[in-house]
C-alpha cells in the first residue's frame, strides 16, 4: 500500500535543519497544508540520541505529558521525545493525511540521526534549508548569546569552539559544526536516495511561488493548499533587557516558562520581550576571513555531493 495515499500510514516528513536557516518558518508553512499532520512539538529531537547529553535543560517527555499537551490543544517549540509511543502521539489524526511532519535542526548536526531515521523510516522525505554558512554561524551566535550560553565577543566564542574541536570534544551549541553542510549531508546521502531529500536555500523562504512549487513537486501534493497568510517567522533578535535575559536563561526559568506556557501565548509575548537585532552588530573582519577559510573545503564537498552552487557565499581564496 502506498503510504502517501493512505491516511492510516502517513509518511514521515522531517525537516533536518540547518539551525538558524529558517526551519521554524518552513514548519509553520508545512503545518497549514491539510494533507500534513504537523507535530505538536516542532523539535522532538527523537532521532539524535548522540546529542541528548548536550541538552541538559530538556527533560524527556512521557507519553502522558504529550497526550496531555494534545488534549489541551497546545504546542511546544522544542522538547525531548525519546520513546516511540510518545513520538507517535505528537502527530494529530486527520482525514486524508499523507505526511506527518516535524522539524529538528539538531538532526543535521547529529552523527546518529541519518542512521536512526533510515532504520525506522527508510522511505522518509527529508528537507534541509541551507544558508550562507558564515552568516548562519553569526546568527547562531547571536541566538546563543541571547540565551546566555556562549561568551562574547564572536571571536572568543569561535576560538573556544575551535579549541574544543581540536580536542575532539563537541560543544552544546555547535555554532561552527552546524555549518559544515557537505560533511553533514554526506551521512544522509549514504543512506537515502537523493530523490528523498529536498535542498532549499534560505532566500527561497521569501520567494513564495518558487518555494510552494518545489514543496508541491517534492511531496506530490497541491501547493495551492498551503496558506501563506499563516506563516510565522522566527525573527526576534535581542532581549530588551540582556541582564534579565541571561539570569532567566542560566537559572532555568526561561526553559521552564517555555514548557509551561502554550506556544500561542509565547508568540504574543515575544514582541514585548525581544527587539530586533541592531544594525551595528556586525562580524569583525578577522572572524569573517577565519570562517570563510574554515568552510571553503566543505563547500567544495557540498557542491560535489549535491550540485549546490555555493560560490557566492564566500570570497575566492
Amino acid at each position: 500500500m502506498n503510504s502517501t495515499t493512505c491516511q492510516d500510514h502517513p509518511k514521515p516528513l522531517i525537516v533536518i535543519g540547518a539551525t538558524k536557516a529558517g526551519t521554524t518558518s518552513l514548519f509553520a508553512l508545512l503545518e497549514t497544508h491539510p494533507q500534513i499532520s504537523a507535530s505538536i512539538i516542532k523539535e522532538t529531537n527523537h532521532f539524535c540520541p548522540d546529542l541528548w547529553p548536550l541538552m541538559p535543560e530538556q527533560k524527556p517527555m512521557s507519553l502522558d505529558e504529550v497526550q496531555s499537551l494534545a488534549r489541551k490543544g497546545q504546542t511546544l517549540h522544542r522538547g525531548l521525545i525519546q520513546s516511540e509511543k510518545a513520538y507517535l502521539a505528537c502527530f494529530p489524526f486527520g482525514n486524508n493525511i499523507h505526511f506527518r511532519a516535524e522539524a529538528s535542526p539538531f538532526y543535521l548536526r547529529s552523527t546518529r540521526a541519518a542512521e536512526e531515521i533510515h532504520r525506522h523510516h527508510p522511505d522518509a522525505r527529508l528537507i534541509v534549508i541551507l544558508r550562507n554558512p558564515v552568516e548562519r554561524a553569526y546568527s547562531h551566535f547571536k541566538m546563543e548569546v541571547r540565551d546566555g550560553r556562549v561568551p562574547e565577543p564572536f571571536a572568543t566564542c569561535i576560538s573556544e569552539e575551535l579549541t574544543e574541536e581540536r580536542l575532539g570534544a563537541r560543544t552544546r551549541h555547535g555554532i561552527l559544526e552546524s555549518g559544515l553542510y557537505g560533511q553533514l549531508l554526506a551521512r544522509y546521502l549514504e543512506r537515502f536516495d537523493a530523490k528523498n531529500l529536498l535542498i532549499l536555500d534560505f532566500v527561497e523562504l521569501n520567494q513564495r511561488q518558487v518555494l510552494l512549487q518545489k514543496l508541491g513537486t517534492f511531496l506530490e501534493i497541491d501547493p495551492k493548499q498551503f496558506d501563506l497568510t499563516e506563516r510565522r517567522f522566527n525573527t526576534w533578535g535581542e532581549a530588551r533587557n540582556p541582564g534579565l535575559n541571561r539570569f532567566l536563561a542560566k537559572s532555568g526559568v526561561k526553559e521552564g516558562i517555555r514548557k509551561l506556557l502554550p506556544q500561542s501565548l509565547i508568540d504574543r509575548v515575544k514582541p514585548l520581550y525581544y527587539g530586533r537585532s541592531t544594525a551595528e552588530n556586525k562580524m569583525d573582519a578577522a572572524s569573517l576571513r577565519l570562517l570563510e577559510d574554515y568552510y571553503r573545503e566543505d563547500l567544495h564537498l557540498l557542491s560535489q555531493l549535491t550540485g549546490v552552487a555555493s560560490d557566492s557565499w564566500i570570497s575566492p581564496s
